[in-house]
């Protein structure tokens, strides 16, 4: 059984059933104990009063991924973002963290996270190499029409290139500040810090800004020989992916009140509702 268990006033707990709960793919579950609604341990023998409660659970995680060892240093975040069904292995018993992380993912990745909403409602793409019923058609429709991505060119997306850092963070900069509508003010945050900040691209500089500062730390230097180096243009990994998502996604849970509008039923007005339906030219000037 899952769900609910309405304990009288007089009994025991010792009385309740144990809860099951069903193994998924990668998780089995073990009761705990029951808590009330409020998430309250209740360890007395005798109810003082009519309660509801509900099970608690443990989990372990089931990996299948024979390329991935859960002690690695992003194994904790690979086990979450896979549980939630933000990422998938690039096969059944693979998940490739060493390999590229590529356009298409990621505009897969933020789409998942606001729940693959329909997009049948939306103009089409001008993107020659989008095509439909490709796996990541949806995502790309979604994400282009709000403004979280542009074009490689006015006709391409360029699905399967790689990301890379700075470009990875600028697509998670624009869906906090344009979907999210995050606080985007930067305490703290300075490039300069870093050897090769010259490096970064102009458009890139806000996003991480954001993303780099001391108090969210998206998005790590890497310190060689005693130095600090942000490396913009490197490629993205998989790894990398996982473990930067899993830091934004604690940060969005601590973040849930501050939406500018939490309304479930909002959904964001798109970049060309107010532009109106966009030239070639137009999209030109728009290109990251």
């Amino acid at each position: 059984m899952l769900g609910t268990e309405t304990v009288k006033y007089g009994s025991g707990i010792k009385n309740t059933p144990k809860a099951t709960k069903e193994s998924t793919k990668y998780q089995t579950f073990t009761f705990e104990r029951w808590v009330t609604l409020q998430d309250d341990v209740i360890d007395t023998a005798c109810i003082t009063a009519d309660v509801t409660l509900r099970p608690q659970f443990s989990y372990e995680f089931i990996n299948p991924f024979k390329d991935v060892k859960l002690d690695d240093w992003y194994g904790e975040a690979l086990e979450n973002t896979v549980i939630n069904g933000i990422m998938n292995g690039t096969d059944t018993d693979r998940f490739e963290p060493s390999g590229k992380a590529s356009r298409a993912m990621l505009a897969t990745v933020l789409y998942r996270l606001e729940g693959s909403p329909d997009v049948s409602f939306l103009p089409d793409m001008p993107f020659t190499d989008v095509k439909a019923g490709a796996w990541y058609y949806d995502a790309v429709k979604w994400a282009y029409n709000l403004g979280v991505v542009n074009g490689m060119s006015a006709k391409t997306f360029q699905p399967d290139t790689s990301l890379t850092r700075e470009q990875f963070a600028t697509m998670i900069y624009r869906y906090a500040k344009d979907i999210r509508y995050y606080d985007m003010t930067v305490t703290g945050g300075d490039l300069g810090d870093y050897l090769d900040d010259g490096s970064v691209s102009d458009w890139a500089v806000d996003a991480l800004k954001w993303m780099t500062q001391e108090s969210r730390s998206y998005i790590n230097g890497f310190v060689i020989d005693g130095k600090a180096y942000l490396k913009p243009g490197e490629n993205t990994t998989r790894a990398q992916m996982a473990t930067i998502l899993t830091r934004f996604g604690e940060e969005r849970e601590k973040l849930g009140e501050e939406f500018a509008n939490p309304s479930a039923e909002y959904t964001p007005v798109p970049f060309w509702f107010w532009n109106g339906t966009l030239t070639e030219e137009e999209i030109e000037r728009q290109i990251r």
